[in-house]
């Protein structure tokens, strides 16, 4: 006897298979076993749970790689249980939590905090960031290789842009070595400084960030060859980009690059 679920007339997209289609899921055992139009043919297997889900959209599950939770420390807030269930509302099946917590994710016993509370009580999953500098000071660098051991995806300062350029240019070098992911808050400390948004024709008198801001940060981020992931949310238009950025070896966008490609420019 099987644990069956029959999920029929739903828009299936797949981009795997570059499927979109409306069409049947078949669920056996906790498992799909068939999806799309051509599963309609199949039918329901017997004693099968069929529901009509017409005008719903089944995709493959949304992944969101910054997310800003209370625990440890600020529970009250919000806890990795909660956050859990709120990203399972909305179709996120996996969360990276950002380090800047009380205490700040910089040590392995911290990670593995995470790791099984989110194992324990989370409905989806849970992978921790951890601090790229100790204490998210930016003087220090956190210890990458054991960090990543014990389960860290990625390092990260969160919020906060880390401004000591040798500490940055040490830090990516040596996530090199490791094929370590860098997420960098890509802010000038300058131009960036106490801004509510990007000036512009509608800042409306606000304190605003210069536009340059995050492409000075970014462009010398980018250079030192690691792999990158840009956090900060947008950035100018690459045709507004001087001329002498166009020009370099790396690209000028988001997009982490491969280890390989951080090789050949180094």
């Amino acid at each position: 006897m099987t644990n069956s679920l029959v999920l029929k007339n739903l828009r299936i997209i797949d981009p795997s298979r570059n499927l979109d289609e409306i069409g049947m899921i078949i669920v056996e055992n906790g498992l799909i076993v068939a999806a799309g139009n051509a599963a309609q043919n199949q039918g329901a297997p017997e004693g099968a749970t069929v529901k009509d889900c017409s005008g719903l959209v089944a995709v493959p599950g949304l992944v969101d790689a910054r997310v800003f939770v209370g625990e440890p420390g600020g529970e009250y807030r919000e806890t990795i249980e909660s956050a859990s269930r709120a990203a399972a509302a909305g179709g996120v099946t996996s969360i990276i939590t950002m380090p800047d917590t009380d205490p700040v994710i910089d040590d392995i016993a911290l990670v593995q905090f995470v790791q099984k509370t989110a194992r324990d009580r989370a409905l989806v999953n849970v992978y921790p960031a951890a601090a790229l500098t100790k204490h998210l000071d930016g003087e220090e660098m956190t210890e990458f290789g054991l960090l990543r051991d014990a389960g860290a995806v990625c390092f990260t300062n969160g919020r906060r842009p880390l401004h000591d350029t040798l500490v940055l240019r040490r830090a990516m070098t040596y996530a090199r070595e490791f094929g370590a992911v860098i997420s960098l808050e890509t802010r000038d400390k300058y131009l960036g400084a106490d801004g509510v948004m990007n000036e512009g024709f509608w800042q409306a008198g606000l304190v605003c960030r210069v536009c340059r801001a995050r492409p000075k940060s970014f462009r010398w981020s980018v250079t030192c060859g690691s792999r990158l992931s840009h956090a900060a949310p947008t950035m100018p238009p690459r045709s507004r980009f001087p001329n002498r950025w166009k020009r370099s070896p790396l690209p000028a966008s988001a997009a982490p690059t491969s280890p390989a490609a951080s090789r050949s420019t180094t």
